[in-house]
């Protein structure tokens, strides 16, 4: 009877793995050569130089686009204080400031 330690299981795993590596890596290099499709050969159907002249051209339904107009939008920012100098302080004020934006025509923001 057989005694099976780590060291016999590992060498005959090993073995085996080289022996499977070895029938694919004969396999692959006996299979016969694929023959390659060059890019004008891939691109002919979509030029219209190749085989498939006639051009299916199919005309889906587009929702129309909105019209945008322009909208100033005014918002109050607050500026704070700031001192001048030592001695100088200028207090903080509220100034508008208006932007235009674009949003679709006749809503009412």
């Amino acid at each position: 009877m057989m005694v099976l330690t780590w060291t016999t299981l590992l060498h005959s795993l090993t073995t085996n793995m080289k022996k499977l590596a070895l029938a694919t890596l004969l396999l692959l290099s006996a299979a016969a050569p694929a023959n390659a499709l060059t890019w004008k050969e891939f691109w002919e159907p979509f030029d219209g130089h190749g085989h498939y002249t006639e051009q299916h051209y199919h005309h889906y339904y587009e929702r129309p686009r909105r019209r945008m107009c322009e909208v100033q939008v005014t918002k109050r920012v607050w500026i704070p204080g700031h001192w001048l100098g030592r001695h100088q302080y200028v207090e903080g004020y509220y100034e508008k400031q208006t932007r235009l934006r674009y949003k679709p025509c006749g809503r009412h923001y």
